[in-house]
């Protein structure tokens, strides 16, 4: 296998930072940092904070896939949660619109 056939200079040219403000939704807020900014492509090297409610996936083994893995109905979480470590994609999806792809590691706290 040839590696420099599947990889490619980033070439990156800035940083930014931000915060999304209290009661915005996650993705919603990080998709409009990213449109403000003129962001189509980026990696989200940290996220940290809290979330009064999320909602998520998890992959579980199906042997039909292609992949051997699907996933599972959304979950929904409300209470006190806590971001410890997330990263992230920005690019655009098939309809040129923003997508953003995140991974979270989240604590409920009681």
């Amino acid at each position: 296998m040839n590696v420099k056939k599947c990889s490619k200079d980033a070439d990156i040219k800035r940083t930014l930072a931000g915060r999304i403000p209290k009661d915005m939704d996650l993705l919603m807020g990080i998709k409009e940092f990213c449109k403000s900014y003129g962001v189509k492509h980026g990696y989200i090297v940290g996220i940290e904070g809290s979330l009064k409610s999320t909602r998520f996936v998890y992959t579980i083994k199906d042997k039909k896939s292609n992949m051997g893995i699907t996933y599972s109905e959304p979950v929904m979480l409300s209470g006190f949660l806590e971001i410890l470590a997330g990263q992230g994609l920005v690019g655009l999806d098939d309809k040129d619109g923003l997508s953003v792809d995140i991974l979270l590691i989240v604590v409920m706290m009681f």
